[in-house]
């Protein structure tokens, strides 16, 4: 039995993986940019955003970045046991 699907699966991992570690750098920029208003914005808007931001914004952020980083996780044990398959019933049988 020859698995043909591991290399893709595993390109498909380390591409998710990519973007998770982005959207994570990207996760942290914009939580430091929304820390920072306090410094330039005073006022209820500005708190009223900045909570919008940090207990609805940032926790489905957060949620996507799960879900990304599991798939990713779930490529990976995937390749690994086609991996193996292959290793183990990739061979020739001899019948002399």
């Amino acid at each position: 039995m020859k698995i043909i699907a591991t290399g893709d699966i595993s390109n498909d991992a380390t591409k998710i993986k990519e973007c998770v570690d982005n959207l994570n750098k990207d996760i942290n920029e914009l939580k430091n940019y929304i820390d920072a208003i306090p410094q330039i914005w005073v006022g209820d808007d500005a708190t009223r955003i900045i909570k919008k931001y940090n207990d609805e914004f940032f926790p489905e952020l957060k949620k996507y970045k799960q879900v990304l980083d599991d798939y990713y996780v779930f490529l990976t044990k995937v390749y690994e046991i086609f991996r193996t398959l292959d290793e183990n019933y990739n061979k020739s049988i001899s019948i002399d």
